[in-house]
């Protein structure tokens, strides 16, 4: 920076590649400012200044913090005058607030029936504690020690590490406060990079400041107030919108409940509905999970060729294409936020011994039918009164795929099971058939 009230300022001692020069007088509109962009020589490339006749501007900065070390950064500037051994053991207790939190956690669904989110069934966590909270802080053993000190307390009742009160004196109410709102803050997020397939690719991400978190989620709130015993509620987009909340900047919209990819400094993140390839059978899709790449959309390597493409004022909208002969109560087009919101609400069952499909006839009963598509009877969309309604769909993924979103949009509402290739029809069957209320069977 040159011409500066306090003098020039130089960032590092290398060639500089960018030099922003202050207006010379106090009245900007009569003044010179500038910024130019140099190449490695030193040579102007490209300068951008305020004509005279314009109107004024202003350059301002978006700060940005690296995803590696983030739980330590955002706990160092607290300005509470802590220790450096009770910054740590505040990361770590808010890993362990984590490590809890997920012990309780279950899917939100339209059904009556309840299920242990996903964040429970993988290692994921543990690789999202380790990059968010930094090598200094992490530690497997400590943040365990935590986690079992916390567990069934509510948290108005949790109280800080001892390390934060070793100066002498108690810390204040309202600090405590404060320091136990921005640890579950972090607890939150930590919660929600858990649910990225591939972490591994998030080394260089930078991103938002740490109060952006709960102002996306009702589950930020939830755990401030949570007993250490109920049940918190994950829906299907949670963990999305708030790793997209944490990748945007003061001037992106966070209104992204109604979308499945947002984009913002050349980084995406997308629900596992899509895929790489474009054409996910809809098991292999894992309810929940997100993934996080590099680029735009358009840069996202995705073949676009089966999908229809909108654009609106301040987004473009991408559906899957479907042709359903002799329907006229169906969209041709059906959008990836509504698939991945179907997907979520479907079960699965466990896989068998058996190698193959059985070609032995497999006995029904009554209380059960068949259809296909989504003309459920009488070329109407209300559901058939039997209990169990089996979706001629078999190796279709596209039928499988409308079938699973008939179920979601069905009313009243029908339980959506799906088969995988690791369970024979019949004991797909079986097992399924055990689950309450009306179902939905997709072989």
């Amino acid at each position: 920076m040159v011409g500066s009230p306090t003098g020039d300022v130089a960032f590092g001692a290398a060639q500089p590649s960018m030099v922003i020069q202050f207006p010379k007088s106090e009245l900007l509109w009569h003044s010179t400012s500038a910024a130019y962009l140099m190449n490695a020589s030193g040579e102007e490339l490209l300068r951008i200044k305020q004509e005279k006749a314009s109107s004024i501007s202003e350059i301002t900065a978006e700060r940005r913090i690296s995803i590696q070390g983030y739980g330590m950064r955002m706990l160092e500037e607290l300005h509470l005058q802590l220790t450096k051994a009770a910054i740590i053991d505040t990361g770590r207790y808010a890993g362990g607030l984590a490590l809890i939190c997920a012990e309780h956690m279950y899917d939100q669904t339209r059904g009556p029936n309840t299920r242990r989110s996903i964040v429970q069934k993988h290692i994921y966590l543990a690789r999202s504690l380790k990059l968010i909270l930094g090598r200094e802080i992490y530690d497997k053993g400590q943040i365990s020690t935590f986690q079992s000190a916390l567990r069934g307390t509510p948290s108005k009742e949790m109280r800080p590490p001892d390390s934060v009160t070793d100066a002498g004196k108690p810390i204040a109410a309202h600090e405590w406060k404060r320091l136990f709102s921005i640890a579950s803050h972090l607890a939150l997020v930590m919660l929600a990079f858990s649910a990225v397939g591939n972490l591994e690719v998030c080394e260089d991400l930078v991103l938002t400041e740490l109060s952006k978190a709960p102002k996306t989620s009702s589950l930020g709130v939830h755990i401030l107030q949570w007993d250490g015993h109920s049940p918190l509620l994950v829906n299907s987009t949670q963990w999305y919108e708030i790793v997209a909340v944490m990748i945007s900047d003061r001037r992106s919209s966070t209104q992204t409940h109604e979308a499945f990819l947002f984009s913002n400094w050349s980084w995406s993140v997308f629900i596992d509905c899509l895929g790489i390839s474009g054409e996910c059978e809809p098991f292999s899709v894992e309810p929940g999970r997100i993934w996080v790449q590099r680029g735009v959309p358009g840069e996202l390597g995705v073949e676009f060729a089966h999908f229809m493409i909108a654009h609106r004022n301040d987004a473009f909208v991408i559906s899957r294409r479907y042709r359903i002969e002799h329907s006229e109560n169906f969209p041709d087009s059906v959008g990836f936020g509504l698939m991945s919101k179907a997907r979520w609400e479907a079960y699965t069952v466990d896989d068998c011994d058996h190698t193959g499909l059985s070609e032995q006839l497999i006995p029904m009963g009554v209380g059960t039918a068949t259809f296909k598509g989504l003309q459920w009877k009488n070329n109407s969309n209300i559901a058939p009164p039997e209990r169990v309604s089996i979706a001629l769909a078999y190796r279709n993924d596209h039928a499988r795929w409308l079938a699973i979103i008939g179920g979601f949009k069905s009313e009243p509402y029908r339980q959506t099971v799906i088969r995988g290739p690791g369970t024979c029809i019949s004991c797909f069957v079986k097992q399924a058939c055990q689950i309450e209320g009306t179902l939905i069977l997709v072989i």
